[in-house]
């Protein structure tokens, strides 16, 4: 029993640990498995509570830029 105890712990480590956050090409355009999507639906469902996760944080700031452009590409203050 000892030696099962630890793989399993391992196992589930590793298991916990994975992220579930898809990779961005392009944060200002995001498409997942072929499908549109806005960021602010991107980081609701993919990076809830993942602060910290690279690709939450390039979404993040993409949409924090995108939101300071107006639609004549002169940037608003």
């Amino acid at each position: 029993m000892k030696n099962l105890f630890f793989p399993i712990i391992v196992a589930l480590a590793v298991i916990g640990c994975s992220d579930n956050v898809p990779s961005v090409q392009d944060p200002h355009n995001i498409v997942i498995s072929g499908t549109p999507m806005t960021q602010q639906a991107f980081l609701e469902k993919y990076c809830a509570g993942k602060t910290q996760h690279e690709t939450c944080i390039k979404v993040y700031r993409a949409m924090i830029a995108d939101s300071t452009k107006s639609k004549s590409g002169v940037v608003r203050f």
